[in-house]
């Protein structure tokens, strides 16, 4: 059965371990279909979920332009997302480029926080006998404008002083023949110092890995867990 969108819930983190933090996915979803139901009145079956892993520090992003395009041909109004942050870590330009864009095709964009507040006339109410209230591109603004541009800066500098605390370890492990993820399939991390202290390679070989896949292979329908394979 298709429904009517009302609402399009976006869902981004930056890596697959980042899905499992206490912003993951999951919480994003919750916390996001409980504002649609609670603040845009919108049931769970007319909010379309769409999720990324994706840095919110790049301007092009695919999962963001297919949001819009979703937005665009559904005519969906509202564009939620659990923060600022997750909406875009690229500054304050990027977030008001992104922000009017989706505006241009009748989509507001709202954040489960409850950050931005709704457009209003500052000139309301001053039509009397004229009819319709004077209305000027300045006199309709948001008031939580200057707010919103606090945030999307502040996301920015969030995600440099990330970078700058993690990329210098990495370069010295690197440096070092240190491996900073997870050992590829067919090999297992180890100890990278021994007892001399001395660094040693922080990844070998796994003769267990054969042991694991071959019953795979013979058709046994069944896999055999091996204490030193990497998951």
């Amino acid at each position: 059965m298709n429904y009517k969108y009302d609402c399009l819930l976006m869902i981004r983190v930056s890596t697959t371990e980042g899905a499992k933090e206490s912003a993951g996915r999951d919480w994003q979803l919750y916390r996001g279909l409980a504002f649609a139901a609670e603040k845009l009145d919108t049931a769970q079956k007319n909010v379309l979920v769409q999720s990324e892993i994706w840095s919110g520090r790049d301007e092009q992003r695919p999962g963001l332009d297919q949001a819009f395009a979703q937005v665009k041909e559904h005519n969906i109004p509202h564009a939620l997302f659990f923060d600022i942050d997750r909406f875009t870590r690229a500054g304050v330009m990027h977030y008001e480029m992104q922000k009017r864009k989706f505006a241009a095709v009748g989509c507001a964009i709202q954040v489960v926080k409850g950050i931005i507040q709704p457009a209003t006339n500052s000139l309301a109410g001053t039509g009397g006998s004229f009819g319709d209230d004077f209305q000027y591109d300045w006199s309709v603004f948001a008031t939580s404008e200057k707010a919103e541009i606090m945030e999307a800066q502040a996301a920015k500098d969030e995600a440099r002083k990330i970078l700058g605390r993690t990329v210098p370890a990495q370069i010295q492990n690197a440096q070092a023949g240190r491996t900073n993820r997870m050992a590829p399939y067919g090999f297992r991390n180890i100890k990278i110092v021994d007892a001399s202290g001395k660094p040693q390679a922080s990844k070998q070989v796994d003769d267990g890995g054969a042991f694991f896949s071959a019953p795979n292979f013979r058709g046994l329908g069944r896999r055999e867990r091996h204490p030193n394979i990497v998951r």
